[in-house]
């Protein structure tokens, strides 16, 4: 008989074996369905990893799946696992959401027949197809295209409530949630606070977001960052499954200058850890997740090698070693840092990519297997693709111009042929941009549709439950949500084509004006008004021109603007053809704000900390003041200067311990008047 010893494989005591036999080495991944950065996978196909060697048939909880859009962590809760010889199979119980990127891992609990952990963890994506017949061709539906959603950011989608459709959560102190009833029309807005307090009484307002599940129970939750004279907090507001969020604090400390947040396994062991980009220092603050969605130990990764200030951070396998890389944007490159397998991110190398790179999304958009990097310019006015050589190592590919101020973009298929196109969002022109890909990445055509004022953030999403994926974006400056649904490339022209609609204060009256490219048996206007941003009545008519094959141009005023008893007054179109059918347009807020061509008020720096300066462009004389509110309308700091026509900078004189959080700054001159959010840091 053998006398039987410990074995310790790689640094583990992982069996015993008998004296004369020989020693079995780790299992290793062989192969993987989908591949690993796979664009168009059948929203009901199973996950197989294969393995060198015979599983134990315990491995079944190593293997775990993450949706970012519905169920959060389907192992163990939505996906079937079973183990068969040397393969672990996942099948999801309902399908994978249309455009979603599943998260896979394979960790180290897969083990073999002699109860060998796996050599190494993988951590792999694929993203799920589209289906419907949607072209790109972004309409607005005529009921519930612009939402109420004050100063709104960090817009996500996802099934918050449990019940298959997808909802929009978002962030503007706090973070609110809009159910959708299935076909894309959303309820009120409910408000989840920040409830964070210390002894001194001092409070904290939510000012970055993102969504995962965390606590791995099979759904979403929220994790924020916190700012406040004595938080620098992480909080995550955890999900019942109900779409009840419970507001839980002190689950990490990142810098106080956090710019972005973002969520992936970053050590292998399934679940979702967190990285917290800071602008200053230049910097990137690691968080590892116990499983229960605290993140108790890390790490930080200093960047003084590039140049700072960062501002995004994205995660993917960019070099195919089976581990998430880290990304990020700054001045004017993208930033590489790669994994060790453990969380811990060195090496790179930096990649220029336009004039001020601000959102950065992995994708495979040539589709040669890898993962190719995709920022939007702002300062460029375009979106710069570099692509990947499989290693890590960016280059080539092409700028590609879109409208004016890209700020947000997504890399998702919008017209069903299988590859990566690219929608950003542009605040500066109100625009959503669409470019769509030839394949192996290049961009061309698409159009170019108009959403509510400030869109500063999007998301493409199957909203209304026909498989394509439509639009939303979080409209900072207009305090609203646009939804757009895709619709078919072919199909017929609007029998109106809007072609601009804005609205502005000239003296005591309110101005609308728009244009049409086209008219085709156009009856006319209806111009209406809210103060709430959901009840609207009629205002006036304006009568359209019947059929035209060239540009009409509009004009309303709205003489009972002083009488609306609100500092904030909504304004849409509704526009109805001859045979009885109507539209509504994109909605436009006038906060009392422009009293003319050329009235401009600027924040600076806008997040600010000690020192906040207002800049003006003034186009007349006289007495101007500067009014600094907090969210619920108390008064911190005011100025009022007698000014002259043309551009001047004043500085407002701020309160000694200013709580962190969202303020309004009112700028007025007679009877012109300018509203902006401005958050202030510590």
């Amino acid at each position: 008989m053998g006398i039987s010893l410990p074995v310790r494989v790689a640094g583990l005591t992982s069996g015993i074996l008998a004296i004369g036999q020989a020693a079995v080495a780790q299992p290793t991944i062989t192969s993987l369905s989908p591949v690993a950065n796979a664009n168009s996978i059948g929203r009901s196909a199973p996950v197989q990893v294969q393995f060198s060697q015979l599983l134990d048939p315990n491995s079944a909880g190593g293997l775990y799946l993450h949706s970012g859009m519905r169920g959060g962590m389907r192992s163990g809760h939505s996906a079937d696992i079973a183990v068969t010889g040397a393969v672990l199979e996942a099948t999801p119980t309902y399908g994978w959401n249309p455009g979603e990127t599943v998260m896979a891992t394979a960790s180290t609990g897969v083990r073999n027949q002699a109860g060998q952990p796996l050599q190494a963890p993988r951590v792999f994506q694929f993203t799920a197809a589209v289906g419907g017949s949607g072209g790109g061709n972004f309409v607005a539906p005529t009921v519930g295209a612009e939402l109420p959603g004050t100063a709104a950011r960090d817009l996500f989608a996802g099934d918050v409530d449990g019940d298959g459709d997808l909802d929009l959560v978002f962030q503007n102190g706090g973070v609110s949630v809009r159910l959708n009833n299935g076909t894309g029309a959303f309820g009120p807005q409910i408000d989840y606070p920040v409830l964070y307090s210390d002894p001194s009484g001092d409070t904290a307002s939510l000012i970055h977001m993102t969504m995962g599940d965390v606590d791995g129970d099979g759904d979403l939750d929220v994790i924020g960052y916190i700012y406040g004279p004595t938080a620098r907090d992480i909080v995550v507001y955890v999900n019942d499954g109900s779409g009840y969020f419970a507001y839980q604090d002190h689950r990490a400390s990142v810098s106080r200058f956090t710019t972005d947040l973002t969520l992936g396994d970053l050590n292998g062991d399934g679940a979702l850890d967190l990285v917290a980009v800071s602008g200053f220092p230049n910097e990137v603050h690691v968080r590892l997740n116990n499983g229960n969605g605290f993140f108790t130990t890390g790490s930080v990764v200093f960047l003084s090698g590039n140049r700072s200030p960062s501002r995004n951070a994205v995660l993917g396998d960019v070099d195919q070693d089976g581990d998430l890389d880290m990304l990020l944007t700054n001045n004017d490159l993208i930033s590489v840092r790669l994994n060790n397998g453990n969380g811990g991110f060195s090496g790179g190398g930096d990649y220029a990519a336009g004039l001020s790179p601000q959102r950065l999304r992995l994708g495979d958009v040539d589709n040669d297997g890898d993962l190719d990097a995709v920022a939007s310019d702002e300062t460029g006015n375009q979106v710069c693709v570099r692509l990947n050589n499989s290693f890590g190592v960016f280059g080539g590919g092409s700028n590609v111009s879109v409208a004016a101020t890209p700020r947000d973009l997504r890399l998702v298929d919008v017209d069903g042929d299988s590859d990566l196109d690219i929608v950003a969002a542009s605040p500066g022109t109100d625009r959503i941009s669409t470019r769509l890909n030839n394949g192996s990445g290049s961009f061309a055509g698409g159009t170019d549709v108009l959403v509510g004022d400030g869109p500063g953030y999007l998301v493409l999403a199957d909203l209304d439950g026909d498989l394509d994926l439509d639009a939303a974006t979080a409209n900072e400056l207009g305090n609203s949500l646009s939804v757009r649904l895709n619709q078919p490339a072919s199909s017929p022209p609007l029998p109106v084509e809007l072609a601009d609609f804005q609205a502005e204060r000239r003296g005591a009256s309110a101005v609308l004006r728009w244009s049409t490219a086209t008219e085709t048996n156009n009856r006319g206007f209806a111009v209406e008004v809210s103060t709430d941003g959901r009840t609207f009545q009629q205002l006036g008519w304006q009568p359209g021109q019947g059929s035209t094959a060239g540009p009409t141009q509009y004009r309303f005023a709205d003489e009972g603007w002083p009488h609306h008893s609100q500092s904030v007054v909504y304004y849409r179109l509704r526009q109805f053809d001859f045979d009885g059918t109507e539209r509504l347009s994109v909605v436009r807020t006038l906060q009392a704000s422009s009293s003319g061509a050329g009235w401009r008020v600027e924040a600076c720096p806008n997040p600010f900390m000690e020192n906040l300066q207002v800049q003006l462009q003034l186009t007349a004389d006289g007495p101007v003041s500067v009014t600094l509110t907090d969210a619920l309308g108390r008064v911190h700091a005011t100025l009022t200067r007698k000014l002259v026509v043309g551009a001047t900078t004043v500085s407002l004189v701020l309160p000694e311990r200013l709580p962190a959080g969202l303020y309004f700054l009112d700028v007025q001159q007679a009877d012109a008047r300018k509203r902006l959010p401005v958050m202030h840091h510590y």
